[in-house]
């Protein structure tokens, strides 16, 4: 059953929501959004109200999300800056000085 012709004939009620619509996705924010948007159709509320609820919620989600990946982001950059990185730049600060220290250690 298409969505579409089902909401294209009437209001977005819960009537006209096929019940197989929430099973066919897994994207949470589809059911947060969808979910809310249906029972301000059944109570025959008005819909901008939710809309601009949800999005409030969707952006605080969003925010928490980026949070939680700004913090995870310095334990995923030691291994990379330890093995690759620093390696590098010790032997182009210290590796010249080492080579003059060692030449100058010789020469008696």
């Amino acid at each position: 059953m298409d969505l579409l012709p089902t909401v294209g004939t009437g209001p977005f009620t819960v009537r006209n929501l096929p019940p197989s619509r929430p099973t066919r996705t897994d994207a949470p924010e589809l059911l947060f959004f969808v979910r809310p948007r249906v029972l301000s159709g059944a109570f025959d509320g008005p819909g901008e109200n939710v809309l601009r609820v949800e999005s409030r919620r969707m952006r605080v989600r969003r925010r928490r999300r980026a949070e939680e990946d700004a913090q995870k982001v310095p334990a995923t950059m030691v291994f990379p800056l330890v093995f690759c990185i620093l390696p590098c730049l010790f032997i182009a600060v210290i590796g010249p000085a080492g080579i003059t220290m060692l030449q100058n250690l010789r020469v008696p």
